[in-house]
């Protein structure tokens, strides 16, 4: 059991960063501040809603999925490891979010579309959802799914939707009040917690599918 809990301390750790709250909340807001608070309040809780369909789906039926394509969890996870890197390096490189130029298209793009398609794509698929966060979810279900697994995945699965609601909740008033500067060194420090999180789901990886390396 303790290695259990563990195990889902490290996966709420690895969604939260993935999900990396400073720079969420600076794309919603660039998307939902032109529309009125209560449109920004039903985009919140419709993008948390459709974060808490998929990720409890790949929770249950990942691994099956797994299995019917004759893949092994150990690879997976070394998958995982290295998109975990190549999703941790930005954020520590890249200080800036992006230019002026940059914003501006994201703000004319949402005045040409609904609310509810910006939604599903890029609001919930790839912002809250990518494909590093498919792979820390059911490597956490570990290689033989039991029923206290999949529940305590599912519980860091929903306390995670109850953060991207409140992250896009408070998106818009939050990132009039905080300075570029400072959500840029808040995603900086994800980004290094999240290269440490990579480099150990990598040796994990490394080590069950080359046992020997361990005795070498």
């Amino acid at each position: 059991m303790p290695g259990l809990v563990r195990e889902a301390l490290l996966l709420g750790m690895s969604l939260l960063i993935l999900f990396n709250p400073p720079t969420s909340m600076a794309f919603f807001a660039s998307l939902a501040s032109v529309y009125p608070t209560d449109v920004q309040s039903r985009m919140a809780r419709r993008t948390a809603l459709h974060y808490a369909v998929a990720i409890l789906l790949v929770t249950w039926a990942g691994r099956p999925l797994l299995r019917v394509l004759g893949l092994s969890l150990p690879a997976l996870r070394l998958a995982g490891g290295f998109v975990l890197l190549l999703a941790a390096v930005p954020m520590v490189t890249q200080y800036q979010r992006g230019d002026a130029k940059k914003e501006a298209e994201l703000e004319a793009d949402s005045e040409r579309r609904s609310w509810r398609q910006l939604v599903a794509v890029p609001l919930t698929f790839p912002m809250s959802i990518g494909g590093a966060t498919v792979a820390a979810v059911i490597a956490a279900t570990g290689d033989k799914p039991s029923l206290a697994r999949g529940l305590a995945t599912s519980v860091v699965c929903l306390a995670m939707t109850l953060v991207v609601w409140l992250t896009l909740r408070a998106a818009v008033p939050l990132t009039r009040r905080i300075s570029r500067g400072s959500m840029a060194a808040l995603t900086a420090f994800s980004g290094l917690l999240l290269l440490c999180i990579a480099f150990q789901v990598i040796a994990a990886g490394l080590a069950e599918l080359l046992p020997g390396l361990g005795h070498a």
